[in-house]
Order: C-alpha cells, then sequence, then structure tokens
C-alpha cells in the first residue's frame, strides 16, 4: 500500500503547485524510484538526468538512459520508466496557457519529442539555469515573471540546441491515438463513460480502439477508467471530511458496492481504512 501512495502521489496533477499558474513554470528535483505505468501530462516536460540511470519508454520505443540523457516530451507523448540505478532528475515543465510569451514562442517552435546528450559543461550550464529558476519561483520578488522568463528561455535555448528531434519516438499512429484517449478520459472520468464514446472521440472502431488501449497500455479500458476514479477517490478521501458514498459517486462509480469492491481490489484495503491511514501518516 505504501507503494501505490507513493505513486499517486507522484502522478497526480499539479494543480496545488503554488507558483505554476502565475508564471507558467514548474521546477522541481525528483528523485523517483520503482517503475512508473505508462502517462502523459497535461503540460510540456523537459527531463535532464543529473546521476543514476532509467529505462525510458516513450511512444514505444525503450531505451536506456543515463547522466546527461534529456528527453522532452508534450501533452500529446505517452512515457513510463523503471529505475535502474539511484536516480536524480531536473525536472522542468512548462504550462503553455500561462507561460510567458518568450517561452510560448520557444515551445511552438520547437519539435517534440526531443532527445539530447550533453557532456558535463553544458550539464553544468542547463544546472545553473535550472537552481536560478527555482530561486525566483520560490521568492516571490519584484519583475520575478520577467526574469523566471529569461532563465526559461536560456535553459530551452540551451536543449533545443543540443537536441534532435526523436524520429523513432514522435506520437505517430496509435500512440496518438491513445494520449487523446487518455486525455479525454481524465478529463471525463467522472461521468459514466464507456469504450464505445471513448472510441468514437479518437475516430476508431471500439474493437480496435479496445485491442490497441491494450498493446499499448498493457491493461485493458475498464482497468484503465477504474484505476483513474480510485485514483481521485484516494485524493478525496485523504483530503477532504466528504463521506465514503459521496467520493463514490464523484469519482464516477454507479454503486457504492462497485467502489468498494474495485478500491479493495486495487489498494488491499477498505476506502476508511485508507483513510484512516492516509490522514495519520
Amino acid at each position: 500500500m505504501l507503494g501505490d501512495i507513493r505513486l499517486n502521489r507522484i502522478l497526480k496533477t499539479y494543480e496545488g503547485y503554488k507558483s505554476h499558474k502565475r508564471h507558467g513554470v514548474r521546477c522541481e528535483i525528483n528523485t523517483p524510484d520503482g517503475s512508473y505505468p505508462l502517462h502523459h501530462h497535461d503540460y510540456f516536460e523537459i527531463e535532464i538526468i543529473e546521476e543514476g540511470r532509467i529505462l525510458h519508454e516513450l511512444n514505444g520505443v525503450r531505451e536506456e538512459l543515463g547522466r546527461g540523457e534529456i528527453f522532452a516530451l508534450s501533452p500529446g507523448d505517452l512515457h513510463r520508466f523503471t529505475v535502474l540505478e539511484p536516480v536524480r532528475i531536473l525536472s522542468f515543465c512548462v504550462f503553455y496557457k500561462d507561460a510567458p510569451s518568450v517561452v510560448q514562442k520557444m515551445i511552438s517552435a520547437a519539435k517534440f519529442p526531443l532527445r539530447a546528450s550533453v557532456g558535463d559543461p553544458v550539464l553544468a550550464e542547463l544546472k545553473e539555469y535550472f537552481k536560478c529558476a527555482v530561486l525566483l519561483l520560490d521568492s516571490g520578488g519584484e519583475f520575478e515573471r520577467e526574469r523566471i522568463g529569461a532563465y526559461a528561455t536560456l535553459f530551452l535555448s540551451e536543449v533545443i540546441r543540443s537536441s534532435r528531434q526523436s524520429e523513432s519516438a514522435r506520437s505517430a499512429g496509435g500512440y496518438g491515438h491513445i494520449a487523446r484517449a487518455m486525455k479525454y478520459i481524465s478529463e471525463n472520468f467522472t461521468q459514466p463513460i464507456t469504450l464505445e464514446a471513448v472510441a468514437e472521440q479518437v475516430h476508431l472502431t471500439p474493437s480496435y480502439f479496445s485491442k490497441l488501449f491494450t498493446e499499448i497500455n498493457g491493461g485493458g479500458f475498464v482497468k484503465y477508467l477504474t484505476e483513474k476514479r480510485v485514483e481521485q477517490a484516494k485524493e478525496l478521501l485523504s483530503s477532504t471530511d466528504m463521506s465514503v458514498t459521496d467520493i463514490a459517486f464523484a469519482c464516477g462509480f454507479g454503486s457504492f458496492s462497485s467502489f468498494s469492491r474495485s478500491f479493495g481490489a486495487l489498494c488491499g484495503v477498505t476506502p476508511n481504512e485508507y483513510r484512516k491511514y492516509a490522514k495519520t501518516s
């Protein structure tokens, strides 16, 4: 259960992050462990591996990445990864509609996804830009948006200069369809959506969509939808005082019994047991 809680916190949306809405930029240093399932983000993500190694899969293409390796994803890209040895990752995220105009122009001009491999001098330069952006995001000082935009521009220009378009990892064919399907599910899972409705959204027949979704995601549509609903339920159980029954319906379950059964199967505990643990941990 502990690993399940950790995964939920890492992959949740970042609506609570205090400054990305003001500046359109988020900078974090991450030290993940274990394996992380196929997912996409609603922002542009530039990840620099400072230390360690991971096995990364981007739109179906796998490769080992280590120190100085960079990958940059758009909201249309799907990825997952497994940590091979203790890793430290600089994560630079751009929320396009909230970002400074100069950053928007750079993102629009780049051809995602991108891959780069840099040596220690360039890595040190990128780390310095990253550090300056972090300090400004935390400072709340005057003209911070303009200064953050300047450092973001320096950071992005160096990444783009050092990178190449990842030819083998473009969001083509089936991966583009499934990325759009996952986005639709993320935006509508609280409603009674069906496989047929999602297949129609991405312009595929239900049978082909079902087969493609399972092949790419590693699990079927119903399993993925249920996991999204349970993930949201865990967030509400740990952060609100809503009744368990209200949470069940708010997360899209048709009945309390189906919610309780699904929650127990995925988490190994009842919703009430989870809430008790989450609020005391």
